[in-house]
């Protein structure tokens, strides 16, 4: 449980240049959120990058070797590729962060959860839009 979510005084979240991403999220759980009339705020979504190495060694002439148990223990090691279950495993794990990402907004902002859907694609927004997308209050 959010421990603002249980605070008996009213909690209020002042975003002055850009609430994004996690920033949001926890300024959501707010029971008001202020900002100024330049602010960037959302980017509600889920990110993941790594890097792949594996071509670059191979073209220096550098072996990577890798010992580890179980399956998936390496997936992500930037000196190997990928394979496509590693992908989809991942891309799996983001879906289901990016849901409870939407869900918490939802259950925060007291939004319908497919108005967040709609808008939970990355963008972010300045005051005024997000006022009216009831991302903000004031």
């Amino acid at each position: 449980m959010n421990p603002l979510l249980k605070s008996s005084k009213p909690v209020a979240a002042v975003i002055r240049e850009r609430a994004w991403s996690a920033g949001y999220m926890v300024a959501s759980a707010a029971d008001i959120i202020f900002a100024n009339r330049m602010s960037e705020v959302g980017s509600i979504g889920v990110t993941m990058s790594y890097l792949d190495n594996s071509k670059k060694n191979k073209m220096e002439g550098i072996t990577y070797n890798q010992l580890s148990t179980g399956k998936f223990k390496d997936t992500g090691d930037p000196d190997k590729e990928l394979t496509a279950e590693e992908k989809d495993i991942l891309m799996a794990s983001l879906k289901k962060t990016h849901q409870i990402f939407v869900e918490y907004i939802a259950k925060n902002r007291n939004m319908d959860i497919k108005a967040v859907e709609k808008i939970a694609d990355g963008n972010s927004f300045i005051a005024q839009d997000a006022k009216d997308l009831s991302l903000i209050d004031e």
